[in-house]
């Protein structure tokens, strides 16, 4: 059986035969959701679970959206849900098609969809609708001993890449090849989006060979949470790209 500590204050578990106890869940099944509003316009998410058994942890858009936002009958009028390709530096586009008969996730050309995302991945989900929505990303516990994330020269998109979140200054990135400077507009940038304002926010790696720490657009100390379920820009200035490998945050035992 699997034991998974101190995640219940971050996750809601929902496993057959559950039993808890102060901060522990022990469960035959670590299967986790995360709940998140996605308000009208544009709200950018990140994946922080993998897909229940199998070999491959990715989640079919299709799969993770299933019974979820609202369709119609064109690409223009429906929800979608777009992805981003870091090495075309391009837009995926997915949509939500539904008559009143048939329901199906369709690519920008009409065919079914069969994109996948993995844990660590970020996207957009578009609610084209005057109301918020609630929708419900479920999975398995992520338990692997590292998650890594590739971050190429240019635009990235990302969320943390475990189930739980981590304080910005604290991740692995600053060891791994963030590239740092004494400027913004030279350093590599996380930009995160505020879904209220529907405006961006942006901090960088500022790093003059002694001292380095990620700053806020005001250049303070940046606070903020990769948190789950948000997604996140990385834009890599430094050359060439890196290769983000964070260790696992939380302990799962057998």
């Amino acid at each position: 059986m699997k034991k998974i500590q101190a995640l219940i204050l971050v996750l809601c578990f929902v496993a057959g035969m559950a039993m808890a106890a102060e901060t522990n869940v022990t469960s035959v099944n670590v299967v986790g959701y995360v709940k998140v509003q996605v308000v009208p316009g544009f709200n950018l998410l990140g994946l922080n679970l993998e897909a229940v058994g199998g070999t491959d942890p990715g989640i079919p858009v299709s799969l993770l959206f299933s019974n979820q936002l609202t369709g119609a009958g064109s690409a223009g009028t429906a929800d979608n849900v777009i992805c981003w390709d870091r090495v075309s530096q391009r837009y995926v586009y997915i949509w939500k098609y539904d008559d009143g008969a048939n329901v199906f996730w369709l690519n920008a050309g009409g065919e079914l969809a069969t994109n996948v995302l993995y844990s660590g991945d970020g996207f957009w989900v578009l609610n084209r609708h005057p109301s918020a929505q609630d929708v419900t990303l479920a999975g398995e516990v992520v338990n692997v001993a590292t998650g890594s994330v590739p971050f190429v020269h240019g635009f990235n998109f990302f969320g943390f890449p475990f189930s739980a979140g981590k304080n910005i200054q604290t991740t692995s990135m600053t060891n791994d090849g963030a590239y740092g400077s004494g400027s913004a507009g030279t350093a590599d940038n996380i930009i995160a989006w505020d879904k209220a304002t529907q405006r961006y926010q942006y901090y960088w790696y500022y790093d003059d060979g002694v001292n380095k720490f990620w700053l806020n657009a005001g250049g303070e100390l940046a606070t903020n949470v990769l948190a789950l379920g948000e997604g996140f820009w990385y834009q890599r200035r430094g050359a060439g790209g890196y290769t983000w490998s964070e260790p696992k945050p939380y302990n799962l035992e057998q």
